[in-house]
């Protein structure tokens, strides 16, 4: 149980990054769903390597980092879908 706070967050990360950022643009694209799931895993990597920093009191665990990108690939995979379903929809 220890991964799944990183597993849930990051799954959660374009369905997040969709709200949070649907004022400065639209995820309409499987190209711009990447881009951001790929910019959010680098944020997520590069979190988990500055706590090998001592001064935070944190501690690097690489399973954190497979986790994120498990919860990455399978939030990638459903909002993927979803936005397919939605055109789907729209064009019938």
């Amino acid at each position: 149980m220890g991964i799944a706070p990183n597993l849930i967050g990051s799954f959660l990360l374009p369905f997040g990054a969709c709200w949070f950022f649907q004022r400065i643009f639209k995820l309409q694209t499987q190209h711009e769903l990447a881009i951001t799931c790929y910019f959010g895993l680098l944020l997520v990597i590069v979190n988990e390597y500055l706590q090998l920093i001592p001064l935070f009191g944190r501690t690097f665990d690489y399973l954190d980092i497979l986790s994120s990108v498990a919860g990455v690939f399978l939030g990638h995979f459903v909002f993927a879908r979803m936005m397919r379903n939605s055109l789907e929809r729209v064009f019938e």
